[in-house]
């Protein structure tokens, strides 16, 4: 900065004081989130005081919207935030901060991209690629919009990797919910009534969700084991003391920069190495996490059918008939 300030002083210095009289108009918007059991918010205090030093002129958080979080009000007022009302946090918001792509608000029965301020910049988990719908919404406002959960994974990037965050939140939070349901410990004990061996966990997927799982499972004493069909993932998996169950297809499920990819489905659910992968794990009631995130595209999710079929029964029908199917949905 001082070289450029050497080579055009009055330039440059027009250039940033012009830049710093527009920040310090600007608003930034931090409403309550409207999808069902969301408890996130988008702005926390101590995000508002960072906003506030760098020079913006003002930040609105809708009442009540931290409180899923634990954040009442007070705390935003302390950090030098206004609370206002939902109408307003839309109406003069300059920048929106939000969790979840824009949908129909409940109480004001509108969708949110109409209560959006034209010509606006909006910031949020978008998935473009899977809502064409509404990116053509916000453009026919004239909304500029920046899809989170398209930042690219790399080293500059890093601190803006919202996606990696919440993935790692949503394996350690997998296996916690899964130990609450499983019914016995994950953990082997040795009682005086006799022994109750560890639980068995297959993690499918070895991203940062998958990692995730792996390391909270182990650490609460399962026998974990993982998949995935990067073949670079076998070692972060057995790094964290898992084994990796190995499937040999002709594919590789290796994306751009570390992104799973999404491989023809049929060619790994007919692999015979596979099937026999998964009549090992059904025989030995292994609890199962599918964790894998495809950019772009919807999470596969493996349904099971049943849970009581012998080995000989899945050897006989096979893996597809027999145990599950395979069905695209939303995070």
């Amino acid at each position: 900065m001082n070289t450029l300030l050497r080579l055009k002083p009055q330039s440059m210095l027009y250039t940033y004081s012009k830049n710093f009289c527009t920040l310090s108009k600007m608003k930034i918007g931090v409403p309550k989130e409207v999808y069902t059991n969301e408890k996130r918010v988008s702005l926390t205090p101590e995000g508002v005081q960072r906003l506030i030093k760098s020079g913006f002129g003002e930040v609105l958080v809708e009442k009540g919207a931290g409180e899923g979080s634990s954040i009442p009000d007070d705390q935003y007022v302390q950090a030098g935030a206004k609370i206002v009302d939902t109408t307003s946090v839309y109406a003069e918001s300059d920048v929106m901060l939000k969790v979840r792509l824009p949908q129909n608000h409940p109480t004001l029965n509108k969708h949110e991209t109409e209560l959006l301020k034209e010509n606006s910049k909006l910031i949020s988990f978008l998935y473009p690629a899977q809502n064409k719908d509404l990116v053509e919404k916000l453009k026919s406002r004239g909304i500029t919009s920046f899809a989170m959960d398209q930042i690219p994974r790399i080293t500059r990037a890093q601190t803006y990797d919202a996606l990696s965050s919440m993935a790692n939140i949503a394996g350690y939070k997998a296996v916690i919910e899964a130990a609450d349901n499983f019914g016995r410990f994950f953990t082997g004990q040795m009682t005086a009534a006799g022994r109750l061996p560890p639980a068995k966990v297959l993690v499918i997927g070895g991203g940062v969700a998958g990692l995730s799982a792996i390391a909270t499972a182990k650490s609460l004493g399962a026998i974990v084991r993982g998949f995935d069909t990067r073949p670079a993932v076998r070692e972060q998996v057995q790094s964290l003391g898992a084994e990796f169950l190995e499937v040999k297809i002709q594919e590789s499920g290796a994306g751009v920069g570390g992104y799973f990819w999404i491989i023809f489905t049929e060619n790994l659910f007919r692999t015979e190495s596979f099937n026999r992968v998964i009549i090992r794990i059904k025989t030995e009631e292994f609890n199962w996490f599918h964790l894998p995130q495809t950019s772009g595209k919807h999470c596969l999710c493996l349904h099971q059918h049943t849970r009581t079929r012998t080995r000989r029964e899945h050897e006989r029908g096979g893996f597809w008939e027999q145990l599950g199917k395979v069905e695209a949905r939303g995070l």
